[in-house]
């Protein structure tokens, strides 16, 4: 299947693509920044143009595609909502939808194209207090539900009597990367986070690896028509959330945030945070769903196995060579030099060993911030020319085991990098410091990408 995404930077799709790339797809994105995009994505993808601001897109994205899944939309949560901000996040999600729908529409369009998956969201709900909420229920009347509603009618009510047309309902979506418990994290690792209000309300969630599932599920399952609910079967109260997530991670959560103070911070999107809405997915396991985390302890343990202090990153980055090639550089670990911003002047001045294999200790010195460094390196894993991975004997973290995975892809090599780390000062270090660690890394990984896009081109 060759599957046209939007939204795939974003954090739903960086998840996805993996899920779509094991089931042999062919992928195609639609992005405002194609260059930029495909660099990102690291995933052997084709970018094309839109800005459905402007309302712009490339026919040429349409060609030869079977299916779209549609997730891009402003931002929700992570800001106030002015008015300037309700319309972007309006147009990004109505306006957009209506251009994909146009151009499937007008002329000869594109017949080949037979499933369209829509993003949507529980927000469509509005307020439904104690109520258990299947998909039949019709739409509320505050600003999210007004979205949701005309972001899905922009699909149903298309003329497209061939398309079969899919939303899905979300719910808080739980993944480290991304989405509520990004923000969550900070506040719970210091034990200062407690219910919303009085946490009775309740909270519809799903956890990203489910959700992704559910996308897939969709795709390929031609009696899934109309909307979905995308949540796990068990909906908790706030305050059980919050005590949940606590309990997982060795925190306390006592300290509740007022709906007062809530209401001043984040002003009409208070509403959103305190709405209570207990759905459930009755239609999409009827369908044939399963869950893999059906209870939110289930969740939270998968998420924070090794506790909240622990941090995981993810990369990925296709390249064009075959994969006896690109093991063989990553065997020299002088080539790290090679891999590093150059303001980190990373350089390596001992090896234990003539030939890297387990057991290897590889010494390196470095400066970060300013700030002189030196750091040991232990390959606990040798595996050509599948694996290795190293752990951090000394250095700046007070942990850090980098699992590096090599797969042949479409031709050429996928390479997979996860990463396991904590910060100095346990969660302390993490509050105060954590996410200018995660950007550093980030940014250090995009500078590598760009040097392996460089070296490993298509010649």
């Amino acid at each position: 299947m060759k599957v046209l995404i939007t939204g795939a930077t974003g954090f739903i799709g960086h998840h996805l693509l993996p899920v779509l790339f094991e089931k042999g797809c062919e992928i195609s994105v639609l992005t405002r920044n194609p260059e930029g995009a495909a660099e990102a994505l690291g995933w052997p993808v084709k970018a094309f143009h839109w800005d459905p601001s402007k309302n712009q897109l490339d026919l040429a994205a349409l060609e030869g595609v079977s299916a779209i899944v549609h997730l891009a939309g402003e931002s929700i949560a992570s800001q106030r909502w002015t008015d300037e901000v309700k319309k972007r996040i309006y147009s990004s999600r109505v306006d957009s939808t209506r251009l994909l729908v146009k151009a499937l529409s007008e002329g000869s369009g594109f017949p080949q194209v037979h499933t369209f998956v829509c993003g949507s969201a529980i927000g469509f709900y509005g307020e439904t207090g104690e109520d258990k909420v299947e998909v039949g229920r019709p739409a509320g009347n505050d600003f999210l539900s007004v979205v949701c509603r005309d972001w899905e009618d922009a699909l149903f009510d298309s003329e497209l009597p061939n398309l079969r047309k899919v939303t899905l309902r979300t719910g808080v979506v739980l993944g480290r990367d991304g989405g509520a418990l990004q923000e969550l994290e900070p506040i719970v690792a210091m034990g200062g986070a407690g219910p919303l209000g009085d946490g009775r309300q309740w909270m519809s969630w799903i956890h990203i690896k489910d959700l992704c599932r559910m996308i897939e599920f969709a795709l390929s399952n031609r009696e899934v028509h109309g909307p979905l609910n995308g949540v796990a079967p068990f909906p908790e109260r706030n305050k059980d959330f919050m005590q949940t997530f606590a309990d997982q991670v060795g925190r306390p959560a006592v300290l509740p945030t007022p709906k007062a103070a809530i209401r001043l911070v984040k002003g009409e999107m208070a509403d959103f945070l305190l709405a209570s809405q207990k759905v459930v997915p009755s239609k999409s396991q009827k369908l044939g769903f399963e869950f893999k985390f059906q209870r939110l302890s289930q969740a939270f343990q998968d998420l924070y196995p090794n506790g909240i202090v622990e941090q995981q990153r993810q990369f990925y980055q296709w390249v064009d060579q075959p994969i006896e090639q690109v093991f063989r550089f990553f065997s020299d670990p002088k080539n790290l030099e090679t891999l590093t911003p150059p303001e980190m002047g990373f350089q390596m001045v001992g090896l234990s060993t003539e030939q890297v294999d387990a057991g290897t200790r590889i010494d390196y010195r470095l400066s970060m911030k300013g700030l002189p460094l030196k750091w040991q390196a232990e390959i606990l894993k040798w595996d050509p020319p599948r694996e290795f991975v190293d752990i951090q004997n000394r250095g700046p973290y007070q942990f850090w085991q980098h699992s590096h995975r090599f797969s042949s892809l479409k031709g050429g090599t996928l390479i997979e990098d996860h990463i396991r780390y904590k910060v100095p000062m346990s969660s302390l270090g993490q509050f105060v410091g954590g996410g200018l660690v995660d950007a550093s890394i980030d940014q250090m990984f995009q500078y590598r990408r760009k040097v392996l896009a460089h070296l490993f081109r298509s010649k």
